[in-house]
């Protein structure tokens, strides 16, 4: 049976979640839970993300650069901390028993790939493309932000944009309907 990671990048509102959202919707599970040393926002669970203590995230960032652990990464973005575990790629693919995807921190597709193809897992690397300044901004209002998190994150968000294009490996989506999206994801995906 072939099994599948699909990691996901874009900039904050580029609709990374609402694409994990119809995933796992699609797959009945499979959703890869990172680490956050954020609080939670409105409506999110343990479902979403596991929820740390910063100093605990921040032991981990150190000690990943001294020695091998299960942490993928450890990387600040947006002045919380955010990290990947390698067990959580693993519960992911028993959730569907072939496919688990998750939305990780920008420039660690190859980590991914790097970790897991390996085990004869294929890693598809996703970049949601950025939807526009004015419909990002949207959004980002839309989901409660601030004013000044919200010029942050735009401004941050061409920046990142621009480094993540730099991947040869990297599928391109373009903003479109939630449901062309999921489909062009979902074609993207071996068959097991």
């Amino acid at each position: 049976m072939v099994r599948t990671i699909v990691t996901i990048t874009g900039a904050s509102g580029a609709g990374k979640s609402t694409l994990e959202d119809s995933l796992e919707k699609y797959y009945g599970g499979g959703r890869i839970v990172s680490h956050t040393s954020r609080e939670p926002r409105q409506g999110e669970t343990t479902e979403d993300y596991v929820f740390c203590s910063r100093w605990k995230l921040q032991f981990w960032m150190y000690a990943n650069h001294f020695c091998e652990t299960d942490y993928l990464w450890v990387q600040e973005a947006h002045c919380n901390l955010y990290a990947a575990h390698v067990r959580q790629f693993h519960k992911a693919i028993k959730q569907t028993a072939s496919v688990a995807f998750g939305c990780i921190s920008p420039g660690k597709h190859q980590v991914v790939a790097d970790r897991f193809e390996p085990e004869g897992i294929v890693c598809k690397a996703i970049h949601l493309l950025h939807p526009g300044d004015q419909e990002l901004r949207r959004r980002l209002e839309e989901r409660g932000e601030d004013l000044v998190s919200i010029d942050r994150r735009i401004s941050d968000s061409r920046d990142f944009e621009s480094r993540e294009l730099k991947n040869p490996n990297l599928v391109l989506i373009e903003p479109d309907s939630r449901k062309r999206v999921l489909k062009k994801v979902i074609d993207l995906i071996p068959k097991p």
